[in-house]
């Protein structure tokens, strides 16, 4: 008997932790269904905060600015890590973490689509960025991400995965 197959189409980014939240829950509810239904998952980009320059920003200080105080600031992230470790995810926030424009990160995530790795490419930069508290601005930090997944480090380039295609930009 063949199985139905469902397609779905994530629109998220690597700095979401809702979006990496979600994932998790999409994860666990695709378990619960993979002996009645397949599934097929692909991610499309989408810049959160696309005006992010390259070098990033303090995570702390944009999220304090953002939300309106210090104070509003650790209510909204405690409540995040509270709902995170609920889905088995271990955020760290650290003072000194740095929120990356992800543009490089989303053309990582289609480089590695090309080559099969998607679903671990996203899952990977999610991981070193919300757990690991990994530096994604830099370009040595975006390529042992994906040498760990099992992407060769030749075919990563100088530079890294360039795809210089308009889909890797959010439309206006």
């Amino acid at each position: 008997m063949n199985k139905p197959v469902v397609k779905i189409d994530v629109v998220s980014d690597v700095v979401c932790p809702w979006c990496y939240i979600g994932k998790r829950r999409l994860e666990k509810a695709i378990d619960q269904l993979k002996d009645k239904i397949d599934f097929e998952v692909e991610y499309h980009p989408f810049e959160l905060n696309p005006d992010t320059p390259i070098e990033g920003v303090n995570h702390k200080d944009y999220l304090i600015k953002k939300f309106g105080g210090e104070a509003r600031y650790q209510q909204l992230t405690n409540h995040v890590v509270g709902v995170a470790a609920q889905e088995g995810l271990k955020f760290n926030f650290g003072d000194d973490q740095i929120t990356p424009n992800t543009l490089n990160a989303h053309r990582l995530i289609a480089f590695a689509k090309k080559h099969g790795k998607q679903p671990e490419m996203k899952e990977a930069l999610m991981s070193a960025y919300f757990e690991k508290g990994v530096d994604l601005t830099q370009h040595k930090n975006l390529v042992n991400v994906a040498v760990a997944i099992g992407l060769q480090r030749r075919r990563l380039g100088q530079r890294g995965a360039r795809e210089d295609q308009p889909e890797y930009r959010n439309n206006p």
